[in-house]
């Protein structure tokens, strides 16, 4: 390329390194994983479990620290998570590295995007991505701006006109001038937005470990006053207090749920990938399962981004349109969707060559190329060709259902210059359609009927956003509204809040709005596949990338479609329903042992006697009230919407129960019976409020329910009559199994009245937090 453009010098090039002014771009500080494993690992939870283990093995108890295992999965599951998330952030980019010919000292250099300086004059020509934020300065090019701005028209670029970061040249080649380099460029500015963001937290698993720092604080003071009864009051051997002792504390050190709660939702990451959907953050999977409004663009998702002629409305005789037709298409160099899905569609004519081209501009809306013998030929936009045209009613029809219309006019006359001569004639009219995809209709029936919102965000026009918005059956589609001028959030609270059908949206639109429904205690789903996207997507509560989107979107994103399916958001949010309803049902079943435990410890500290159990006997029926009913309920298939009631609920379910149970410890001990007795009683007892738990839980009944409830309850007692001995358990004569009924009896009038006390404490109690929650908002 000739040019008077000289470019910059050595020197001048040595002075912008030395001033920092390159478009390098360091990687972004975080912790490193060594810090994020000892984070996990050195904390006051695992240091009592450690603890605990140390004492259990020092008298030999060897078969009674597997509990470590939990500990160590746990630490590393968590440590993955983490892990993996930093990657990702540290990952995401939107410019790519890649060759670049700068102007220097007069004569062109190849160099590598990154040691671009403030002020070279870049070469970019044809399939170049802008690696710096430049201005035109010789030449007019044409540049794709759509994974920026979302606008999907290619646009055209003079001398004087800026550049953007992260676009692409489609046509044409210019020479530019680097304006902003490195971190202060357009592109570099949304991928460290983009970073700042915080990983996906589980609503579940932030309950589960508050639950397990609150117990964590307990377990000292309990276990020092178990020590000193143990010892210094009744006088038991070392080994029975350390056994006794544990048994207490680890109980009281909720473990399996966290657990759990990983593997369940490693399960589903499992099970989604052998459909083609690739989850990159685990929890993700929670959030989505309970959002309330999914946010989505119009291109790649509700469409395939896939252009094609529908139609064509000849008004003139088909043979010559044809011919013109042919010709013109025949030596066209433009090669945007439009221009590729009419040379698919047509028979073109390469013989033939022009006398005068003037290519096709986003900024006049039409082409035309001149050929001897034929004249000259048109095609572009209506209404920039002819003033006035009024498109037949054929026309019309394809327009109001969202297609594009390219008119193809011609004149006789030979023409040279960017005009339209007022002699051209209109010879046919070209349907152009973006295809919609085959899975939208019924994939947003299914949101429609499961408590999802869906709205279109996109940067394109709204007529078109409200023709294909209404034949998806966005709800509310024939209603679309333009924000390329709106400023406030207070209008673009409206227009999120009131509009599902949003046209003309920028980047910084989308996140805005994105957080604005957040602000109205809305959860949010983003579904994208441009850098548009990228700040909305890190922005929502739930990001969600198709797989051929750009690689910024696809890193931005929590969870990946690989197949570009629409329909496959059905199966992750029905997948991520199932597993939250069964984590939450399964929840109330594992912590009643851990209340429990709390509750007979206070009572046994005050009373001055033993705890009246042994690990064995805990293990056995934690195995048969909790183990198998859990595991069956991770089998049923629940695809409601999640509750945000988890807590209140596990509340509900396992204070009555508890209390119920520390009732009933005190009343048997007041009999004044026989130790083991007496402590036999309350296994029983205690093992049949378990499984009321597991009623209540498991309700409305049906007969697999029923089913599991009696052979978990049949093999508990067997196991026990078997086993009475190494369970520490006494045979109970007549007299005493007649108590034992009598004392269940009572327990379960006991039972339900706890039940009505503590629904309505639990609900009074978060009813006022909600509105202290409120006002302080």
């Amino acid at each position: 390329m000739k040019t008077d453009v000289k470019g910059l010098t050595t020197a001048q090039v040595q002075e912008q390194v030395q001033i920092g002014n390159t478009n390098y771009v360091p990687k972004p500080k975080s912790k490193s994983s060594l810090q994020i494993i000892l984070g996990h690992t050195f904390n006051l939870f695992n240091l009592y479990n450690v603890i605990i283990a140390f004492f259990l093995i020092y008298v030999k108890e060897y078969l009674s620290i597997f509990f470590l295992n939990v500990i160590v999965m746990n630490i590393g599951i968590r440590s993955f998570q983490e892990i993996r998330a930093k990657k990702t952030v540290e990952n995401l980019t939107i410019l790519i590295s890649q060759d670049t010919k700068v102007l220097r000292n007069g004569e062109f250099t190849t160099i590598a995007s990154e040691d671009i300086v403030l002020g070279d004059v870049v070469l970019y020509q044809t399939g170049d991505q802008i690696s710096a934020d430049s201005l035109v300065l010789t030449d007019v090019i044409e540049v794709n701006e759509s994974n920026l701005t979302g606008e999907s028209e290619p646009v055209i670029k003079y001398p004087g006109d800026s550049l953007l970061s992260g676009s692409f040249v489609t046509s044409g080649s210019c020479l530019a001038r680097t304006e902003r380099v490195g971190t202060q460029s357009f592109a570099q500015k949304i991928t460290d937005e983009a970073r700042n963001y915080e990983p996906v937290e589980s609503e579940l698993m932030n309950i589960f470990l508050k639950i397990t720092r609150i117990c964590t604080t307990v377990v000292l003071p309990i276990g020092i006053i178990l020590v000193y009864q143990s010892m210094g009051l009744r006088g038991n051997t070392f080994h029975e207090t350390v056994l006794k002792t544990s048994t207490v504390l680890l109980s009281l050190l909720p473990k399996g749920l966290v657990l759990l709660t990983s593997l369940s939702f490693g399960v589903s990451v499992y099970r989604l990938a052998k459909k083609r959907t690739l989850v990159q953050e685990i929890y993700s999977i929670e959030v989505l399962s309970k959002v309330d409004v999914m946010c989505i663009d119009k291109t790649g998702t509700l469409t395939q981004g896939e252009m094609k002629v529908k139609d064509v409305i000849y008004l003139d005789e088909e043979k010559n349109a044809k011919k013109d037709i042919a010709a013109y298409l025949g030596n066209s160099k433009d090669v945007d969707s439009t221009s590729l899905a009419m040379k698919a569609y047509f028979d073109i004519d390469t013989i033939k060559t022009p006398q005068n081209i003037v290519p096709f501009s986003s900024v006049r809306k039409w082409g035309s190329m001149s050929f001897e013998g034929l004249g000259t030929i048109y095609i572009g936009a209506p209404e920039f060709l002819i003033q006035g045209y009024e498109l037949p009613r054929q026309a019309r029809h394809y327009q109001d259902e969202g297609a594009r219309l390219l008119l193809v006019a011609k004149t006789d006359d030979a023409v040279f210059e960017p005009i339209v001569p007022n002699t051209i004639r209109a010879l046919a009219i070209i349907v152009i359609s973006d295809t919609i995809r085959l899975d939208v209709i019924p994939t947003l029936n299914f949101f429609k009927n499961n408590e999802v919102n869906v709205k279109v965000i996109s940067g394109d026009n709204i007529n078109t956003l409200r023709a294909v918005a209404s034949q998806t059956g966005v709800v509310n589609g024939d209603k679309a509204i333009d924000i390329s001028e709106m400023t406030s959030d207070e209008d673009l609270e409206y227009a999120v809040l009131n509009y599902n059908v949003i046209g003309r949206a920028s980047p910084h639109q989308k996140q805005r709005m994105v957080k604005l429904l957040q602000k109205n205690g809305e959860r949010v789903a983003m579904v994208g596949d441009g850098v548009n996207d990228v700040l909305a997507l890190r922005s929502a509560d739930c990001s969600i990338a198709m797989g051929a989107g750009s690689g910024a979107a696809r890193q931005a994103a929590q969870i990946i479609l690989l197949d570009n399916e629409f329909k496959t958001m059905v199966d992750v949010v029905m997948e991520g329903r199932l597993v939250t309803n069964n984590i939450s049902r399964s929840a109330s079943m594992y912590y009643l042992g851990t209340l429990l435990t709390f509750m007979l410890s206070i009572v046994s500290i005050i009373l001055n006697t033993p705890y009246p159990f042994a690990p064995l006997q805990v293990s056995v029926m934690s195995m048969f009230a909790e183990g198998m009913p859990s595991s069956f309920v991770t089998f049923e298939n629940d695809y409601s919407k999640p509750k945000d009631d988890v807590l209140p609920n596990i509340l509900r379910n396992i204070l009555p129960n508890a209390t119920a149970m520390a009732i009933m410890f005190v009343g048997i001990l007041s009999l004044k019976m026989d130790l083991k007795t007496s402590y036999t009683m309350m296994y029983f007892v205690t093992t049949y409020l378990s499984f009321a738990l597991v009623y209540f839980a498991f309700k409305p009944m049906n007969w697999k329910r029923i089913g599991v409830l009696l052979a978990a309850a049949s093999s508990f007692v067997t196991v026990c009559f078997i086993f009475y001995e190494q369970l520490y358990l006494v045979l109970l004569n007549p007299r005493e199994i007649q108590i034992t009924v009598v004392l269940i009896v009572i327990s379960t009038g006991v039972l339900l009245l706890l039940k009505k006390f503590y629904a309505y404490a639990v609900t009074v109690f978060f009813n006022r937090r909600m509105r202290r929650k409120k006002k302080k908002q």
